[in-house]
């Protein structure tokens, strides 16, 4: 391995230690959260092993992070120095004197490991993936092992094992805190392989952009040739060098240069500028390569540099066969602004969400989802020529007018392809209305049982049923959630003149929040009054002591713990998952063809506001695999809360429906991938990347 590509690995292993470390930090406050909810429906006869599970982290907590951070630790530097490096016995290297005989506890110890490590697989394979390959890239083999990766699940599962039978003496204390921590430890996990990710990612190491095809057809060779035929070995070099920095997301200063202030840079800007404005309309602009050379010396050498570099993403661009050549037109007009946005803020190249890259990478997506002969072309390509020729007016160096362009692309395509059909609009209305319905049982479920064992004043509970529920569900946030246990707390028996003083205080703030939940709702000042002269009838006799006697009272920071499990499953966040038979009977009663389809339980461990769904927007092209084949299908819509994608299919064949969880899961297992395997900017830069190694190695 070289010696760079061995301090990268030595770096991810400091990462994989700092990030293991809160991973077992947050296994073990998780796992206290679970064994408290698994207390609430246990039989009788288990809470005292629950109970001395729970003591047991409280007492021994400390220590069993520290023991199993240093079993992981060495775990890790042993598969350091042997990756990629097979140590183990060949037949040749067998004798009589190396056998030994497996005890059964031994193999009953191995096949509970096994079992662990392959839930803790299955909870994100693509982020795993995606390092099993970056490990395999850095070492030049072409075979994806997962035993040669040293960040695999093994290691984590060992050190869970290992530690919890060495340091739990009671069988049934060590079962009941090993299969807990086993599935904190899986919810954990997707948050350690991401800050492993991040660091490869930000040293250029992208996983997509090597997992790409790497066979280039003759022609590209040929052109990627000539590009490069002019450069001399330092230029080249020099552009490899800031193609590294472009892959690094390790953000760049985020402070625009001033025109003015850089040397040269004031006549650079004015001649960009002014072959900006020629482009408007019929496309004046001089060739991406060719910019270079008009320009003549005005620019420094770190500008040619970002001018050579943009110059060759935008010839890719040119050439990009995904996209029609009516968009690679439009495309190629967008050089002269996109390169000014860079040359002012060179933060650009290392940020995916900059509003020029992002206009641009969502051009591509629109362009590579425009199928040959559709009717919608001509509309798509009108809008496209409209929104750049409003951007090379308009950009001087504010680059929003490349977010406003973004936003308008992304109304006028949305509204575009969902009224090519009427059907499309109709499936979303019955989608959106499936899971409000959905979200509303789901946080009513949450708050019967979190009320059930308090045994509130049933003025209160009307009140938070009826009126404060809706509430909550006007916020998706759930902040005003937050006021449950204040609301429980104030109707309760005040027994000491201490506790009647505290509520005293407290009334005027609470009814202040009160009162503004109600105004969020849109009642009408009568009805605010009438919701509020309820609560303080409560409160007036909670403080004239005249509370049943006997009524369960418990302190307010007792029930801000409890009611801290409300939004446990997500519902206050809109993820309240759609059942699957309720939206076939709605879609049933509508007269709507669909063909919808739902995820397993297991698929909802994984993340759902990643990449993927960042790329999945109106006028994305897809494959789905259908039948045993891959069919072209173009994303028509989404569901508010994005509860589900709708995809149009050839005629005569209804639409396809994904909810969330079954978007993931097919796009995970390859059923239905985008048309893009990169956004363009990433594309484009890869290739440069390709041609700049090629020319260094020539």
């Amino acid at each position: 391995m070289q010696t760079n590509t061995r301090h990268v690995v030595r770096l991810a292993q400091q990462q994989a230690l700092a990030s293991f470390s809160k991973l077992v930090e947050n296994m073990l406050a998780e796992t206290d959260a679970l064994i408290v909810s698994a207390a609430r429906t246990a039989p009788a006869a288990e809470n005292a092993t629950l109970d001395a599970a729970r003591y047991w982290i409280a007492t021994a907590g400390r220590p069993f992070r520290a023991s199993m951070l240093a079993r992981f630790t060495g775990y890790l530097e042993r598969a350091m120095q042997t990756m990629h490096t097979d140590l183990r016995a060949g037949l040749h290297d067998i004798r009589a004197d190396n056998l030994t005989l497996v005890e059964d506890t031994v193999m009953t110890r191995q096949v509970e490991l096994d079992r662990l490590v392959l839930r803790l697989r299955d909870v994100d394979q693509l982020s795993l993936g995606r390092i099993n390959l970056t490990i395999a890239n850095l070492h030049g083999v072409s075979t994806v092992l997962e035993r040669e990766n040293p960040f695999r699940p093994y290691l984590a599962a060992r050190a869970l094992y290992e530690t919890v039978r060495e340091m739990v003496r009671d069988p049934s204390v060590s079962k009941v805190l090993f299969d807990n921590m086993a599935g904190a430890m899986a919810h954990q996990l997707p948050g350690y392989y991401a800050a492993i990710l991040a660091h490869f990612e930000a040293r250029g190491l992208n996983a997509r952009l090597l997992a790409q095809p790497a066979e280039m057809t003759r022609a590209e060779r040929e052109r990627m040739r000539g590009q490069y035929a002019g450069m001399s070995p330092h230029h080249v070099h020099g552009l490899r060098e800031l193609v590294l920095q472009v892959l690094d997301e390790r953000k760049a200063e985020r402070t625009p240069r001033d025109a003015a202030a850089a040397g040269g840079a004031p006549r650079l800007d004015a001649q960009l500028k002014q072959l900006q404005h020629t482009g408007i309309g019929a496309g004046a602009e001089p060739a991406p390569l060719a910019l270079a050379g008009q320009l003549g010396n005005k620019a420094d050498a770190p500008d040619r540099l970002t001018i050579d570099l943009i110059g060759l993403v935008f010839e890719f661009i040119m050439h990009d066969e995904l996209l029609p050549p009516a968009i690679r037109q439009q495309l190629a007009r967008l050089h002269l602004p996109f390169l000014r946005a860079a040359v002012l803020e060179p933060f650009l190249l290392h940020e995916a969400d900059h509003p020029a890259r992002s206009f641009l990478d969502r051009i591509g997506t629109v362009g590579a989802g425009m199928r040959r002969g559709e009717a919608l072309n001509d509309a798509i390509g009108g809008e496209v020529a409209r929104l750049i020729d409003r951007v090379l007016g308009g950009f001087d160096q504010d680059a929003a007018i490349f977010s406003d362009a973004e936003r308008e692309l992304d109304h006028f395509v949305g509204k575009l392809v969902q009224g090519s059909d009427a059907a499309y609009g109709a499936l979303v209305e019955v989608i959106d209305a499936e899971a409000s319905g959905a979200r509303f049982s789901a946080v009513r479920s949450a708050l019967a049982a979190l009320l059930a064992p308090l045994q509130p004043d049933p003025r209160i509970a009307e009140f938070i049923n009826t009126v404060w529920i809706e509430v909550i569900l006007c916020q998706r946030d759930g902040a005003d959630a937050e006021l449950l246990p204040e609301l429980i707390w104030s109707a309760q028996e005040k027994a000491t003149p201490a506790d009647r003083a505290a509520l005293v205080r407290t009334l005027p703030d609470l009814v202040r929040r009160v009162r503004g939940g109600l105004e969020l709702l849109g009642m009408s000042p009568p009805e605010s009054k009438a919701a509020l002269d309820k609560l303080v009838a409560v409160h007036m006799d909670v403080l004239g002591k005249r509370i049943a006697p006997g009524t369960p009272s418990m302190g307010l920071d007792w029930l801000r713990l409890h009611f801290a499990r409300f939004d446990a499953a997500g519902t206050l966040s809109a993820r309240a998952p759609v059942a699957s038979a309720e939206l076939e009977a709605a879609l049933a009663a509508r007269g709507l063809r669909a063909t919808l389809y739902s995820a397993p339980a297991l698929h909802q461990a994984m993340p759902v506001d990643g990449e993927w769904l960042m790329r999945a927007r109106p006028g994305a092209g897809f494959e789905a695999m259908v039948d045993s084949s891959f069919v072209a299908v173009r994303l028509v819509a989404v569901s508010a809360h994005h509860a589900a994608f709708v995809f149009s299919m050839p005629e005569p064949a209804a639409p396809l429906v994904y909810k969330k969880a079954a978007l993931l899961a097919a796009m995970h297992g390859g059923t239905l991938r985008p048309v893009e395997y990169a956004p363009l900017f990433e594309r484009a830069v890869s290739s440069v990347m390709a041609g700049t190694g090629a020319r260094a190695l020539a």
